[in-house]
C-alpha cells in the first residue's frame, strides 16, 4: 500500500506523471497507460518532446500496444 495518493498531473513531469505514478512500476506504467488515453494528442506530443523518460516509457507502453493489436491508433 502507499499513501503517494496525489493524481493530479503534474506541470513538471520529471519522469512521472503523477505523485502516485511515484508509488510502483505497475502504477507509474497505469498512469503513463491513463495519459496516453486520456490526454490530447498534443499534449502528449509536447511531453514527449520535454521528458525524455516519459517519452521512453510512451514508447514502451506503445510498442507493446502494437504488438496485441497493430492498428490500434492512439
Amino acid at each position: 500500500c502507499t499513501e503517494n495518493l496525489g493524481l493530479e498531473s503534474y506541470e513538471k513531469t520529471n519522469g512521472f506523471f503523477t505523485e502516485y505514478s511515484k508509488s510502483t512500476v505497475s502504477e507509474d506504467m497505469a498512469e503513463v497507460y491513463s495519459h496516453i488515453i486520456y490526454s490530447k494528442s498534443e499534449k502528449i506530443k509536447k511531453i514527449r518532446q520535454l521528458d525524455e523518460i516519459l517519452n521512453k516509457k510512451i514508447s514502451f507502453i506503445e510498442n507493446k500496444i502494437k504488438k496485441i493489436d497493430s492498428s490500434f491508433i492512439f
